[in-house]
Parts: C-alpha cells; structure tokens; sequence
C-alpha cells in the first residue's frame, strides 16, 4: 500500500495487453484472408478473360493448358463481360458463373499453383458453321468435356438427315390457311343465254406457328383461279365445262413468328350463270419453299432428344 490506497494489480496490465495483442493478430489473419480471397477471385477473373480470348481465337493448344479436359475445341463462341461474373469460393476452388448462362469450375493446381477450369456448362464446341445446328437441336447448352456430342457434329450424313427432319417440322408450321375467291363488278351480260361476265379478287392468307421469322426468300406463293364455264347450246341447252386460269407466283414477305400475312389481288375474272351460280368460282394455292429455309428451320427446331437415336435406327434398317 502507497498513502493507504491499494496499487493497481500487475496481472491486469498483461491482461490487457494480451487482449490488445490478440486483436491486431486478429485483424492482421482477416486482412491475409480477405486479401487472399481477392486475389484468387483476381486470379479466377484473369483466367475467364484467358479462356474467352483463346476461345474466340481458336487457339486449341492453349486452351488445352487452360482447360486440360476440353474435347474437339476448335471452334467455340464465347463472350465475356467480367463484370457480369459471379464468383463463389468452393472447398477445392471457385464457381463462375455468368449472365449469360454458362458457368464454369475453376480449380487450382497444387504442383504449379496455377488455376485451370476443370468443367464447364452451357458451352460447347463446335465448329463454327455448326454452331446454328447446334443451338438449334439444344445441344449448345452442353459440356466442352462431351467428346460424344462433337462426334455428331462431325457426321455430315447425320446432319443433313437432321436438317431435312427440321425443315419437314417447319414447314409444317407453315400453312396456307385461308384460300378465297370472290365475284364482284358485273360487266356484261346476253339477253339470249344467262351468263355474265365478271370481275375477281383473290385473297390468300399463310400462317406462321413457328417461334421463328419467315424469311420472304424462303418460300412463294402459288395461285390459279378454277371456275365452270357455263356453255348453251341450242340443241342439249347448258353445259359446264371446267376453265383454269393463269398460274400466279407471288414472292414471299416476311412472316413474324406466330403471326401471318394476307395476298390480296385483282383476279382473271370468269363467266357464270345469272339465274344459280352454276360458275362454281374457287382459287386453288400452295407453298413452294425454298433452300432459305433450312437456316431459320434449324434455329427454330425444337430437339426431342432422341433424333440420333432416331438416326442410327434408320440406317441400320436401310
């Protein structure tokens, strides 16, 4: 005791610094551990750009450094927005993923300590002038580990076999569905035999079910006007005798997806009776479809899975 009062026990004082020890030591393990953490989502994102950029390239070879499981990658699209990535630390590494769909798992090598991709979703590769067919038939939203997938690309008889069932799907989602001629504008008649002479106008309606635009050069639109021509004579009175007009071609328009558009012309004209309709006046129509549409069948064909299966059946039954 100093002047009656108790002195200030020592133990406290190495308390205290202790506790002060342990919190600057605290401290100093967060920030190695955050720091450490993005620098790895650093690392994750330079890697991403690496990959986007070889891909883009078709730089196989270094593809390969970077993603050592990757099968037949030699043409391959992917975009890269960094900003866009979302990057979630994993036990063994990180997973990336994008806006846009696809995502990736990156892990690092303990022997190099450097990061590679270990597997990817939603890319593929492919050639590129597959690439249509690919996202046509689903296949896109692969993996660039399934060598299977880019075999079938490879088969040039199984992608026509797919091409032609495509455009057979389109096109029968593309229909004339209305067909319609009607008389009008009277302009002459014969006080001796009841025939008039008349005026046409011609309407035909093609419907697009599709998710797809129609290209106008895709298809045309063939039309010819059918009527009974209404014959007298003296001796066996009326007769009627089939007439076909003039074959029109009309050039496509462009058809929206799930929507249609309307022809509509000034027909040949024909004769019918005055007292009946004996005319029996009527517009046959059809489609003709041309190479054009193979591209838009392809990006709007609805894929069931099983068209290889399909595929090999029928060549084993040839």
């Amino acid at each position: 005791m100093t002047n009656g009062y108790p002195s200030k026990s020592p133990s406290r004082k190495w308390i205290y610094a202790l506790l002060g020890m342990l919190i600057v030591v605290a401290a100093g393990l967060a920030f190695l551990f955050l720091g450490k953490n993005r620098g790895g989502n650093g690392q994750v994102k330079e890697l991403v750009e690496r990959l986007s950029a070889v891909i883009n390239k078709g730089d196989s070879l270094t593809l390969r450094t970077l993603y050592p499981n990757a099968q037949q990658a030699y043409s391959l699209c992917l975009t890269c927005n960094i900003d866009s990535l979302q990057i979630e630390e994993k036990e063994n590494g990180w997973r990336v993923v994008a806006k846009d769909g696809w995502s990736l798992i990156v892990e690092r090598d303990k022997t190099t300590d450097s990061l590679y991709v270990k597997e990817s979703y939603g890319i593929f590769a492919y050639p590129q002038k597959r690439l249509a067919l690919a996202k046509g038939t689903g296949w896109y939203d692969a993996s660039l580990n399934d060598l299977s997938n880019a075999e079938r690309m490879a088969d040039t008889l199984f992608v026509k076999w797919l091409q032609d069932k495509a455009v057979k799907s389109l096109k029968d989602q593309v229909k004339i569905t209305k067909s319609a001629v009607r008389k009008g504008n009277e302009k002459s008649g014969y006080p001796e035999i009841p025939v008039v002479n008349f005026d046409t106008f011609c309407t035909v309606e093609v419907s697009n079910q599709s998710d797809k635009e129609i290209a106008g050069d895709a298809y045309s639109v063939q039309a010819r006007e059918k009527w009974n021509y209404v014959e007298w004579w003296p001796d066996t009175g009326s007769e009627l005798s089939p007439e076909s007009g003039k074959l029109q071609t009309l050039t496509g328009r462009p058809i929206p997806a799930k929507g249609l558009v309307t022809y509509s012309w000034k027909g040949e004209g024909g004769f019918g009776s005055a007292h009946g309709g004996h005319d029996n006046h009527r517009l046959d129509a059809s489609l003709t479809f041309t190479s054009r549409l193979a591209a838009t069948a392809l990006d709007s064909y609805t894929p069931t899975g099983n068209e290889y299966a399909e595929y090999i059946a029928e060549k084993e039954n040839e």
